[in-house]
Parts: structure tokens; C-alpha cells; sequence
């Protein structure tokens, strides 16, 4: 057990987790933290991180996948710490991407699907236990989930959410500081939710941040608008 000042806390080593549908932005908002990036990809979507700048990727194999349940622990555990020093972030993408794979490794070994899926429900536990222990910058992302839900007045609402068993999810959210839907708004603006609304599973305990624009999401700045050139009026073109 360690025993240290309230002062000497050590903050920036955020750990972010945020879901979306395909094309939304998930992976490439990560290029907007500052600094030396490690991208680990889970779904082979690394082509998006194609030009960008100060990021290594880090690509499972095939053999790899076949048993990722044992795989990624290891990487963690393993071989990312002798490599922690070269990065300032850690990304990992998609976490989504792996879960049915995981989940068909550890049948094989239980009695009952019931014991499989606690079984998974754990090792997205240790995962999320292991990343918080590096004492880096963390961003991960995930697929999105939808499911229609009939509130207390008969009002049908659509839910978003990671696309994670439920207990799944929760267990490895929960060391999450920041966990936001990226999605389009009506004007086709991609957008961060951070916090819930009743129809989104978010948090964040960083700030008092509801929502943001990608490029905001690591800086803290509480803007929603883009930048636009000022218009000017006839007399001032002239």
C-alpha cells in the first residue's frame, strides 16, 4: 500500500474511452493529443492513422487473435512496459472487436456459457486494472450499441452504448475517467456526448464538460464551435 501527500498526486494520465459508429471518428480523434503515440489495433482499421504524425502502430498477427484471451494480457503485462518509455499515449482500437473472439477461446474450457461469460467479464477487469497501472494516457475505443427502451411514461427511446455485454462493460469502464459517444449531430458535425442524458451511456469526472468537438476532447476546452473566417460586408470589401 502506498501512503503519499494529496498535493503529490500526479494528474494528466487520463484514461478515455469512446464509442461510435463506423466512420464517426473514433480513431482519428486520438491524433489530437500532443505527443508520441502507440497505437495498438485490434480490428486493422490502422490505415486511418496513415500521415500521422510522432504514432507507432502496433498490428496482432493472426495467430495472434487465435488466442487473443491470453494474447493481449501479455502485450500489456509484458511487453509494453520495456516499450512504456518511447510513448506519451497508449491507444487501443477496438476493444469491441474482440470480445466475441475471447469469448469462444474461454468456452472451450467452461462447463456452461454462464461461466464463459463471467470468465470474460473478469478479464475485462484485469485489462482496464493493467491499464490504469501503466500511469500513461489512455484512449480506447469501441463499437457502438443500440437498443430501443419504453421509459415510465410509454415513451420509446433509443439507448446508445458500448457494444459490450452489459456486465462486460461495466467492469471495464469503470476505471474510465472520461467515456463518450462520437456520433454526427443534425448538421453533420461530429460531436462528443460526455455526459448522460438519459439515452447515453457517458461519464466524465475530469470536468464539467456535456459535450465537445474531437479536437477538444484531450485540452479541456469547453468551446462546441469551430472556428469560421469573420464575414465581411460590402462596405468593408470595397
Amino acid at each position: 500500500m502506498k501512503i503519499y501527500n494529496a498535493a503529490d498526486i500526479e494528474v494528466g494520465n487520463n484514461m478515455y474511452l469512446i464509442y461510435g459508429d463506423g466512420g464517426t471518428g473514433k480513431t482519428s480523434t486520438a491524433q489530437y493529443f500532443e505527443g508520441k503515440k502507440l497505437l495498438i489495433t485490434l480490428d486493422q482499421s490502422q490505415d486511418v492513422a496513415k500521415g500521422w504524425a510522432d504514432t507507432v502502430v502496433a498490428e496482432p498477427e493472426q495467430r495472434d487473435f487465435n488466442d487473443i484471451y491470453n494474447f493481449l494480457p501479455r502485450l500489456l503485462t509484458e511487453w509494453l512496459p520495456t516499450k512504456l518509455d518511447q510513448f506519451d499515449m497508449i491507444i487501443i482500437d477496438n476493444i469491441s472487436n474482440i470480445q466475441a473472439m475471447a469469448l469462444e477461446q474461454v468456452m472451450v474450457t467452461k462447463k456452461d456459457n454462464r461461466q464463459a461469460y463471467q470468465e470474460v467479464q473478469q478479464w475485462y477487469r484485469r485489462i482496464t486494472e493493467t491499464l490504469r497501472q501503466l500511469s500513461k494516457p489512455v484512449y480506447v475505443t469501441g463499437w457502438e450499441a443500440t437498443f430501443d427502451e419504453t421509459d415510465a411514461m410509454g415513451i420509446k427511446k433509443t439507448v446508445y452504448t458500448v457494444d459490450l455485454n452489459t456486465k462486460a462493460r461495466n467492469a471495464f469502464a469503470g476505471l474510465f475517467d472520461v467515456v463518450g459517444r462520437i456520433h454526427a449531430d443534425e448538421t453533420g458535425q461530429r460531436m462528443i456526448t460526455l455526459q448522460p442524458d438519459g439515452q447515453t451511456y457517458a461519464k466524465n469526472r475530469l470536468n464539467a464538460r456535456r459535450e465537445c468537438l474531437p479536437e477538444n476532447l484531450f485540452n479541456g476546452k469547453d468551446t462546441t464551435e469551430t472556428f469560421t473566417e469573420p464575414k465581411t460586408t460590402d462596405t468593408e470589401e470595397k
